[in-house]
Formats: C-alpha cells, sequence, structure tokens
C-alpha cells in the first residue's frame, strides 16, 4: 500500500470508505494519511507522497558469500572467448561475465520486469494462457532486461558484447519456458509437466540478446514443473553431487517459490514449496527489498527492539531479514505469542502494531510490524517447513536425520540461522550452511566447466520428486508449522 498526505483542507479528498480506513488504520487515518489507490481528489492541490519502499540500489543476488568453485577447464566450444550465466528468479535477476578460467569479471542484479504481470509465477502462467499479447509482451520485457545487463556487464568489463561467445540461463521452470517461448499450459493445472526437461540450446538470437555472431544459450535440463534448472544449478555448485553416503543434507534455495532436496543415504528427494514474496518484502506494511535504510536485523536491549539497517542509513522499511528477527526476537520476549498475536497487554503494542523505528527525515511514518506481517511470516515459513517435513517422510526418516541444510538464495543468504530456527523455519537440530546465490554460481560453473553438464543431466534424472500440491498430509504438515516454535509439532 502506498500512503499520501493532503496538506490543507480535509475537504480537497474525498471522505474515506469503511475499507479504505480500515486499511489505514486508526492512527493514520486520524493524521490525515489516505491510500493513493483510493483517495479521490475533489479539488486542485498538492499531496504529500510517501517515499516508495526499497528506492535506492538494492543488495542483489549476485552479492553476499561467494561459493568455493572446482577448478574449472575451458569449454572448446566458445567461439568468443567470455560467456554469460544469468539466474532467472522470479522476483530478481542475477547477471555474471565468466572469463574461460571460470572468474567472474563482472556482475550484476535487477528487479524480474515481469513482476509488473505477476508477482508469482501461477499469476504470470495465467497471463499467458488468457492474453496473447501480454503474453508477448512478457517475454519481451525479459528479454529486453537480460539483454539490457548484458551492455551492463561488458561496460564494466571493458569488453565488447561480440566478445561474449555462450550464455548459460537457470531459472525455476515455469521462467525457464517464458524465456524460451515453450508452452506453458500444462505448468498450470495437474500434473505440472514441463513441455521439454532435457537441456536446452538455441541461437542467442531466437531469445533477443545480442551477443557475438553464432553464439547460443544453453539451459541445463529441468526437473519438474516446480523445480526447474536454477535449483539443478544451485545443487550442483553446492555440493550435492558430493554428500557423503552417511550423511543427510537438505538444500534449500529460498524465494517466491522455495525448492527444496534432500540428499544422502541412497536418496535424492525434491518439492517445490511456494512461500509468496513476503520475504522479498511484499504484502508487508513497511515492506521493502534490501536497500539502504531496509531494517535488515532486530536484536532486544533495554526492554525493546533494535534495529540495524543497510547501509546504516535512516529506517524507511523492513526487508526479508529484518522481518523474520523482528518476529523472532519479538516472540522471545514475549510480545507476539506462539500463535501470531500481538500481546495487546504489552506496553511495546499500540493498535497500529510494535513501532521497530521512529520516523525519520527519509520516511513520513513509523516502521512498524503488524499482526498482519506477522502472519505473513507464518504463511511463508510454514511452506517451507512442511515442505521438508513431507521429505523427511517420504523418505522414511524424521528431521532429526538431518545432518546439514544450505541455504541458498538472497534471503537465504542473509537471514540469522538463530532466527530462522527460534521460529520453526528450519528444524533446531542440523547445521545451517548459507551458500548465496548458488543457482548463479552454478550457472557459471557450467560456462567454465561442460563436462559439468553431464553432472547436472545425472543430478535431474535422479531426482525422485514429491508434489505438495494435492499431497494428502500437506494441510495438516502447513498448519502445524504455522507455530512461532522451533518444532511446530511439539
Amino acid at each position: 500500500m502506498r500512503r499520501v498526505r493532503r496538506p490543507g483542507e480535509p475537504g480537497a479528498l474525498a471522505p474515506p470508505d469503511p475499507d479504505e480506513a480500515a486499511r489505514l488504520g486508526p492512527s493514520a487515518a486520524a493524521a490525515g494519511y489516505r491510500l493513493a489507490c483510493a483517495a479521490r481528489v475533489t479539488a486542485p492541490g498538492e499531496v504529500v507522497v510517501e517515499p516508495v519502499n526499497g528506492v535506492g540500489a538494492p543488495l542483489s543476488q549476485t552479492e553476499g558469500p561467494a561459493v568455493a568453485l572446482p577448478a574449472p577447464r575451458t569449454s572448446p566450444r566458445r567461439r568468443a572467448p567470455l560467456g554469460l550465466a544469468v539466474d532467472l528468479g522470479t522476483t530478481g535477476l542475477a547477471a555474471y561475465l565468466v572469463d574461460p578460467a571460470g572468474r567472474v569479471l563482472a556482475s550484476v542484479g535487477a528487479p524480474n520486469p515481469q513482476v509488473t504481470f505477476g508477482e508469482d509465477v501461477m499469476a504470470r502462467l495465467t497471463v499467458a494462457l488468457t492474453d496473447p499479447a501480454r503474453a508477448a509482451s512478457m517475454r519481451t520485457v525479459l528479454a529486453a532486461e537480460v539483454d539490457r545487463l548484458v551492455g551492463v556487464l561488458c561496460r564494466r568489463a571493458g569488453v565488447a558484447r561480440r566478445a561474449v561467445g555462450e550464455a548459460v540461463v537457470v531459472g525455476n521452470t515455469a521462467m525457464h519456458h517464458l524465456f524460451f517461448g515453450l508452452p506453458v499450459a500444462q505448468l498450470a493445472w495437474a500434473p505440472y509437466v514441463p513441455a521439454e526437461r532435457g537441456e536446452r540450446t538455441v541461437p542467442a538470437d531466437d531469445v533477443g540478446l545480442r551477443l557475438a555472431r553464432g553464439a547460443t544459450v544453453t539451459s541445463p535440463p529441468v526437473v519438474a514443473g516446480f523445480v526447474g534448472a536454477d535449483h539443478v544449478a544451485m545443487l550442483l555448485a553446492a555440493g550435492a553431487p558430493d554428500v557423503p553416503a552417511d550423511r543427510l543434507v537438505a538444500f534449500c534455495d529460498v524465494g517466491t517459490n522455495t525448492e527444496i532436496s534432500l540428499v544422502g543415504r541412497g536418496r535424492h528427494l525434491a518439492c517445490s514449496a511456494a512461500p509468496g514474496p513476503a520475504f522479498e518484502g511484499a504484502h508487508v506494511e513497511a515492506g521493502m527489498r534490501a536497500a539502504p535504510g531496509a531494517i535488515d536485523a532486530v536484536t532486544w536491549a533495554d526492554g525493546r527492539p533494535v534495529v540495524r539497517t543497510v547501509g546504516d542509513a535512516p529506517a524507511v522499511g523492513i526487508c526479508g531479514s529484518g522481518l523474520l528477527d523482528a518476529v523472532a526476537v519479538l516472540r522471545a520476549h514475549g510480545v507476539v505469542t506462539e500463535v501470531g498475536a500481538l500481546r495487546g497487554d504489552h506496553p511495546l503494542v499500540t493498535p497500529d502494531g510494535v513501532v521497530l523505528a521512529p520516523p525519520t527525515d527519509g520516511s513520513v511514518r513509523p516502521v512498524r510490524l503488524t499482526r498482519r506481517d506477522v502472519g505473513q511470516v507464518q504463511l511463508a515459513k510454514a511452506a517451507i517447513r512442511a515442505g521438508l517435513r513431507l521429505l523427511t517422510e517420504a523418505a522414511g526418516v524424521g528431521e532429526d536425520a538431518i545432518d546439514e541444510i544450505v541455504l541458498a538464495g538472497a534471503f537465504g543468504t542473509y537471514l540469522d540461522p538463530g532466527s530462522a530456527r527460534a521460529v520453526g523455519l528450519v528444524p533446531p537440530g542440523p547445521d545451517v550452511r548459507q551458500v548465496g546465490n548458488a543457482a548463479g554460481a552454478g550457472a557459471c560453473l557450467l560456462l567454465a566447466d561442460p563436462e559439468r553438464r553431464a553432472a547436472a543431466a545425472r543430478l535431474a534424472d535422479e531426482v525422485r520428486y514429491v508434489e505438495l500440491t494435492g499431497h494428502p498430509e500437506f494441510a495438516d504438515r502447513f498448519t502445524q508449522a504455522l507455530r512461532l516454535a522451533p518444532d511446530p509439532r511439539d
């Protein structure tokens, strides 16, 4: 929601209807705030518009800890010396320029422009199936943005586009199909079957990328309707092929769509959970991407929450890692209950929520955590935890059998493992290893070492996919996992 305030006479705006008043809350309404999407101007004048959450350079998926890659070998197939690796995330894009030795010469991240067509893949598939003109536009804007990122990378590295002779592109199955122009109808309904599962290679011109003459674009295989090439690349880079036979490791690529693999002890099972974009700042009152001014960590001192912001800038919103911390800290100190309610008798709780940071010069309102925000965290973490538990049950083991949890993706990079355990996002026992954007790292690895493509194909082939949609136990496991507790079953 975007709020505005009309200085001067209140009669310049039509009175708010009951729905707008409820969404604003009593304090905001009393202070004269209105919702930009609902307020109707009845006279000329000015309005004060709150800053857009996320203004500024956000931390991209190209930042965070690097994944240690094996020593690569030069591709014998590349006609031009450099390669392009791209991770097509549902919400964000990450692109890398790679030399023949596997060194990253430049990297860049950007929002996925397809979010204007829908926040999640199902919304975009609906557009693709119901509106051919918008479907074509959806593919065009993505290709244009990736091509723009190529230009950015080349300028940063001081090279020409004609030096880029090959690209590896990874993404979830929907993003993969939309990028390559494959049919998507079968992804929108059960049993959610990909139109094509194997490795795909096309001329760069066919997908709108201006690279060297004869350049190709390749994607590793996809696994299933909601487990794509990005998960295969992540597994490759994060070490799934090397898990010892006596260990059990859960690999989680956390995002709007979260893919989970359980690997080891003769097993490889995978599923896709749908936590939605809350951990990326959406559907949260003060939610924003991890840009300067975003609260990215919350602790407790002197009886109240203490915040840290990206860039130590004045607080103007809260990003995913800060949101998780806030819920964990407030739960630990009795402000939030196990079922996610704000305790009305606690002195920090107001009718509008809990104030995490007071208004600053960059914001016309405090940064608050509301009951609805807590609920968004519960829904997101329950989807992930339920998926993980169903994988262990399919493997015939308990969650306590997991030796390690590997967290990948932008949110997985920056979250506090202690907070993740406290609210029940991950089980309390296993070690947690954070590996950054391992999907992008895997794409770089596939560029530098073509022999790894056979390993990627083996990974995709060995997976036993567990479909959560319609799973008879999913609703029960999801409901249990809504509790804000390290083990929601207790």
